[in-house]
């Protein structure tokens, strides 16, 4: 997730702790790395990461503590990463949400719109 993230956004603790680094520090290759591990990734507007591996507890789920069915509004097809991309981008409307599906795929959302930015990432094992 790229960009300003609300203070209302209920997330569960990061699995692993991130120091606050520009994204530049860390490199491309690491930050892949980070990406493959459960959970979110927060980066600044300005290239901060900000946290990794944080679980996000979206609007219909912060009652439950749990995912609930598809909402009539949301996309119906998908998994469970694009789920909460989707739901995430529309709880966050200052930012970009970027959903790496399982399968490689890239989707980018942005106030619940979704633009795909290309097919499968080459090498991508499952």
């Amino acid at each position: 997730m790229i960009g300003e993230v609300p203070d209302t956004l209920r997330r569960n603790p990061a699995i692993i702790e991130m120091v606050h680094v520009p994204l530049s520090y860390i490199g491309v290759g690491m930050a892949s790395e980070i990406a493959k591990l459960d959970g979110a990734m927060f980066i600044s507007k300005d290239g901060e990461v900000q946290d990794a591996t944080v679980i996000i507890v979206n609007g219909d789920d912060k009652d439950t503590g749990k995912l609930s069915d598809a909402l009539p509004t949301s996309p119906k097809i998908g998994g469970s990463r694009r789920e909460t991309a989707y739901r995430t981008s529309k709880d966050c409307p200052h930012a970009a949400v970027v959903c790496v599906s399982q399968n490689g795929t890239v989707e980018l959302f942005i106030n619940g719109q979704s633009f795909p930015i290309t097919e499968a990432i080459s090498g991508v094992s499952r």
